[in-house]
């Protein structure tokens, strides 16, 4: 039966070949698709960290040196690395010996230090929230 079904004559011989051979063909793409390694797949962000950190010329740890040279006696938070506007950049947040949050963005492929910017600060002396110390009449 399987022979007739197989090499007979008209449409269901044929669409029965098509669909056996889909099957082989389409088992082999999907049997070369492998996750990467530590058996996750490879996400858009992850490709997207790895190009940037192959566009940097400047590690994590010079770019955190580069930042702690503008605030002696900071404590690093975290670093990330960042597209922005085109440019690789280092953003490193830290806070500083006053205790107050920094933003500073270090150019990945000089290590020179962009910009630095203060977070704004939280509590109760946020411009516009209640001031310590006084009351409204």
């Amino acid at each position: 039966m399987l022979k007739r079904i197989l090499f007979g004559s008209g449409a269901l011989g044929v669409l029965t070949a098509a669909y056996l051979l889909g099957a082989v063909s389409l088992g082999g793409v999907f049997a070369q698709t492998a996750p990467a390694a530590g058996g996750q797949v490879e996400t858009g962000e992850q490709a997207e960290s790895a190009a940037l950190a192959s566009q940097a010329k400047v590690s994590a740890d010079q770019a955190n040196a580069a930042a702690l040279a503008e605030f002696p006696g900071a404590t690093i938070k975290k670093t990330e690395l960042d597209n922005e506007n085109g440019k690789v950049i280092y953003s490193v947040q830290l806070t500083d010996s006053a205790g107050t949050g920094q933003d500073v963005k270090v150019d990945a492929t000089t290590g020179t230090v962009v910009s630095t910017e203060a977070d704004g600060p939280e509590g109760p002396d946020t411009p516009g929230g209640p001031e310590s110390g006084e009351t409204q009449d």
